[in-house]
Order: structure tokens, then sequence, then C-alpha cells
């Protein structure tokens, strides 16, 4: 009788025991779950924000853009706003340039894209970069080079900037460029793997 009521005893407390393991093998894995979904909410609104700054900086420049190339665009026009522009110490515009400001759209549909996770914008933007801001990037270093390495030797340049060698400044808008694309496109890949999975959720 006493072995039975031991053991009845002992039964009990294996029960317990293994429920209270349980309960916290349960409360570890919730927890865990927890802090995993904070990380991953925290690491989309870290790379939202670098995204931001980077298409925000990519507008700027190419409002920038659009003051420099105003002179030629307003006598392509035929306006008479070009007889007051002419006088700005800009040399003539590269076709590269004009096409290189069509990026404009492209940084408006990535931050368009920000607020609702919107991959298809968001897949716009990296075409939009890659056409016209990477493509347009790499042929104007190759239009220039000649002309950098002429003034680097020779201290000649076919032309200046408000009193700077425009193909100085030219290397350093193409730098500039390369370099927020490069960063726009990173985090762009990163905000898609991150937005896939609850899109294919979604679907299913």
């Amino acid at each position: 009788m006493y072995t039975c009521v031991w053991l009845q005893r002992w039964t009990w407390t294996l029960c317990i025991v293994s429920w209270v393991r349980g309960s916290n093998l349960l409360h570890v894995e919730l927890h865990q779950k927890h802090i995993d979904m904070t990380l991953f909410v925290d690491h989309v609104s870290l790379n939202k924000s670098r995204l931001k700054i980077v298409l925000v900086l990519e507008v700027l420049v190419c409002l920038m853009l659009v003051v420099r190339l105003l002179p030629g665009m307003t006598a392509f026009l035929g306006l008479g706003i070009f007889g007051r522009l002419k006088t700005w110490d800009f040399p003539a515009p590269r076709p590269w340039e004009y096409i290189w400001m069509i990026n404009l759209m492209a940084g408006v549909l990535g931050l368009k894209s920000l607020p609702k996770n919107d991959i298809p914008l968001l897949r716009q933007y990296v075409i939009g970069t890659v056409v016209f801001g990477i493509c347009p990037v790499v042929y104007g270093i190759f239009d220039q080079i000649d002309d950098l390495y002429a003034y680097l030797n020779e201290k000649k340049s076919i032309g200046t900037i408000q009193g700077f060698p425009a193909v100085i400044v030219w290397f350093m808008f193409l730098t500039m460029a390369i370099q927020l694309h490069g960063f726009g496109l990173y985090f762009a890949r990163q905000l898609h793997k991150s937005w896939k999975p609850r899109l294919d959720k979604k679907k299913n």
C-alpha cells in the first residue's frame, strides 16, 4: 500500500515537473520569437531609413543637375529666358546628363514604395536606377576619361563650371552618383528580401 502511494506521488511529481518544464520551454520559445520579430522590425526600419536618406540625396542631386542643364534646355526649347541664363559659366550639356536626369522618376518611385512596403514599386525603382542611373554614369566616365587624362597631364580643360575645371566637377558628380546608386540598390535588395516572405504568405 505504501509502495502504491509512493509511486502515485512520484508519478504526480514527474507530471508536475514535466508540465513546468514544458511551460518554461514554451515561454522561452515565445520570448525568442518576440526577440526575433523585434530584431526583424528594427532591421527593416533601419534599411528603410537608410534607403530614404539615399533617395532624398538622389532627388536633391537631380534637382542640382536640372539647374545646371537649364541654359541648354531653354536654348533647345527656344525660351526667352535663355538670354539671361547663357551668362552662366556652364559648358554645353552632355547627352548622358539628360538621360541621368530621368533617374529622378526612379527616386520618386522608391520613396513611394517605402510607406506600404510596395515590392512592385521597389522593383521599378531598381530597374530605373540601373537603366537611367548607373548606365549613364558608366557612359559618362568613359566619355570624360580622356579629358581627365589630358587635364591631369597637361592641366588643360575644355570648359569650366563657375571657374572650376569642368572635367573635375563632372568626375566629382559621377563618383557621388555611383556611390548613391550602389547604396540605394543594396538597401533596396535588403528590403526586398525582408518584404518578399510576407508577400508570399498573403498570396497563399
